[in-house]
């Protein structure tokens, strides 16, 4: 709010910050303003770069370049992997197996946040969590199975974990 009432006079204003929270506090400011601009058929008034890291010849640099899509797409690592997990489940079930590898994964870091916030009294108890939702308890216990068995495994070749059952990501 300081920052908006003391530069709203301003030509031009360069923001820079290595704080993702002030980030996304900035982006939605500047992202109304665009939406102002948009409406009146106007250039959208605000951009973002970022500093990009680069080695020529062994010797480290950065250059400027435009703002990786992942930071000005997604409000945060939640809204991404719900868009990733919604995109596999409409996936074709005759894509190869590789499509789906690191799903469980994402699905597995996606509920464990939902359930985070939907049942903060509990700590790192996936299954705890997930009993005291409501919801058909064979569909709840096909998901932890699935979860269990191709996300975080605790060896390297567990007996039961059989990659064609990668198949399922979809369903």
């Amino acid at each position: 709010g300081f920052m908006k009432a003391r530069t709203s006079n301003a030509k031009q204003l360069i923001i820079l910050t290595h704080s993702f929270s002030f980030f996304r506090q900035v982006r939605n400011w500047f992202d109304s303003l665009n939406k102002v601009s948009q409406r009146a058929r106007r250039a959208p008034m605000a951009r973002f770069f970022m500093l990009q890291s680069e080695t020529q010849n062994g010797a480290r640099s950065a250059k400027l370049g435009p703002m990786d899509s992942f930071l000005t797409d997604f409000e945060s690592e939640y809204h991404y992997l719900f868009k990733q997990v919604f995109r596999a489940s409409q996936i074709q079930q005759r894509q190869g197996l590789e499509h789906y590898y690191g799903m469980p994964n994402m699905a597995r870091r996606l509920l464990e946040t939902f359930l985070a916030y939907r049942i903060p009294s509990r700590s790192g108890d996936l299954y705890g969590k997930l009993n005291e939702i409501d919801g058909d308890v064979a569909l709840k216990t096909r998901v932890l199975r699935f979860l269990h068995t191709y996300s975080h495994g605790d060896s390297v070749a567990q007996p039961d974990h059989d990659p064609t059952l990668l198949a399922e990501t979809p369903s």
